[in-house]
């Protein structure tokens, strides 16, 4: 029988995301006499990397010479356990992001291995992941010497592997150890070209970014200095969203003013907005097709660099990144603050009207395990789910409506206004706003979390907060309560509860 292929015996071997395996380690009776009798293993995590998509490649660290306890070690980003992590799966993320700057946001977990344990006490859960294709790893300095890659294939090769006896704490123990690295193919540095990843980039052009060295890929959030020194990259596009519910043009009127040099202007009802149907509220979600045509129309490919901004709050903004994430778009961010943090930080402001070089339509396909109409979202709260409105206090209680025709909420949902989601203007910690989520309804299972507002557009704040905080997957009820009063059948709630 033929082996099965690298990518498919490691998926075997995986327990599934949702099952934390809570068993011994596999390897505690090699190390019978190296461990404090009846002492407890201290808990630890690695996250496995996988990148790559005609050839999955493992990434690597080798630790810094200098350090104490491990210098020069190969391994894979991790440590242990703290207090403040939710659990193995969030240390794992923390450790990466701290030691390479993979971001959370940035992975996909695709389950467990199982638990090993060492010689210094822990008990170390693998967790493994599959990350963009474009990473840029960002080595801690004085910790991560260096971050490579290697074949699957390759590791997982049994005639790669050798089963070492050595005698060790009084007996012979065995251990598992790779044959030498000469052995194996030439590692591919991560950050090399991506057409051909044997030949490293070509150097740009001084003081210039090029479409061959991007800015990095922001994903939910990204600060005005960092936009400020990425605004010559030609593979970014700015998007100006500024709006006002009370004066539709208003937002339009301030970018024709001034704007971050090179935006786009975005129209909430024209560009982020679709057709009216039944049920679909004030602010209808678009038709994939029109909204394809409009990203094209804005010069926007899969190859580029979005990044969003509105007046302060990130409201509208918001909008635009949840529009292009459903749509599959990654490299999407809103900028922190909006146009207000950039003025107030002394970055350029241009008043001179920008013409966006058309590309194709945008091939857009819709993430529509995402998006909840009235009756998804009945379902979803009669299966437990947390249904989470956007809106101010007032509104959601029934005090006041200054917008809709109808007070009040939808039975069984719950209240955290986006404006929660600030502080000082600007978005709280991702820790922060873990710690949050975490204790609404449902411990902030993104899985199983929908947001609402008024009519689809303030509950993308919430999707963008919590995909900030590490817990992307949400869902959107794109009517919202716009859209559910418009069947006066349907029950209406007051009050706090």
């Amino acid at each position: 029988m033929a082996p099965m292929p690298a990518d498919a015996a490691l998926q075997a071997a995986l327990d599934p995301p949702n099952a934390v395996p809570v068993g011994p380690a596999w390897n505690l009776d090699e190390l019978r006499g190296l461990l404090p009798p009846r002492a407890a293993l201290a808990d630890a995590a690695v996250l496995v990397p996988l990148v790559g998509e005609r050839e999955t490649s493992v990434i690597l660290t080798r630790r810094d010479d200098g350090l104490r306890n491990h210098g020069g070690q190969v391994s894979f980003p991790g440590g242990r356990v703290d207090p403040g992590d939710a659990g193995p799966l969030a240390a794992a993320l923390r450790e990466a992001d701290e030691e390479i700057g993979l971001r959370p946001v940035d992975v996909s977990v695709l389950g467990y291995l199982d638990p090993l344990a060492t010689v210094s006490g822990f008990r170390v859960l693998p967790v493994v992941a599959r990350i963009p294709a474009d990473f840029e790893p960002r080595p801690r300095p004085g910790e991560v010497a260096e971050v490579f890659s290697l074949p699957l294939a390759w590791l997982m090769a049994p005639e790669n592997l050798a089963r070492i006896a050595i005698r060790f704490g009084g007996r012979e123990r065995h251990v598992l150890e790779y044959r030498r690295h000469a052995a194996a193919p030439p590692a591919a540095r991560l950050g090399r070209h991506r057409l051909d990843p044997v030949q490293p980039a070509p150097a740009p052009a001084r003081g210039r970014r090029t479409a061959m060295n991007p800015s990095p890929p922001w994903t939910t959030l990204v600060s005005p200095a960092q936009l400020a020194a990425a605004l010559d990259d030609p593979m970014l596009v700015v998007l100006d969203a500024r709006f006002s519910l009370g004066d539709p043009g208003a937002g339009e009127a301030a970018w024709r003013e001034g704007h971050v040099p090179g935006a786009r202007y975005v129209h909430l009802d024209r560009d982020l907005s679709g057709a009216h149907v039944p049920g679909a509220g004030r602010h209808p979600w678009p038709d994939a097709r029109a909204f394809g045509r409009s990203l094209g129309a804005l010069g926007i490919t899969p190859g580029h660099q979005v990044v969003a901004y509105d007046a302060a709050d990130g409201a509208f903004a918001a909008r635009a990144w949840c529009l292009l994430r459903m749509a599959g778009h990654r490299r999407v961010a809103v900028l922190d603050g909006g146009f207000a943090a950039w003025r107030a930080e002394g970055h350029p402001v241009d008043g001179t009207v920008p013409e966006a070089e058309p590309a194709p339509p945008y091939p857009v396909t819709f993430d529509q395990t995402r998006l909840f109409d009235a009756a998804r979202v009945q379902a979803h709260l009669d299966a437990g789910g947390l249904l989470l409105d956007a809106r101010g206090a007032e509104r959601f209680r029934g005090d006041a409506e200054p917008i809709d025709a109808r007070a009040g909420h939808v039975p069984g949902a719950t209240s955290r206004p986006y404006a929660e989601n600030l502080a000082d203007g600007r978005f709280k910690p991702r820790s922060e706003l873990a710690e949050e989520f975490a204790a609404l309804p449902g411990g902030g299972n993104p899985l199983r979390t929908v947001a609402m507002c008024g009519s689809g557009v303030t509950a993308c704040h919430h999707l963008l907060a919590m995909a900030h905080a590490g817990l992307e997957g949400a869902g959107l009820y794109t009517g919202s309560w716009s859209g559910w009063i418009e069947d006066p059948a349907r029950p209406v709630a007051t009050g706090q509860d």
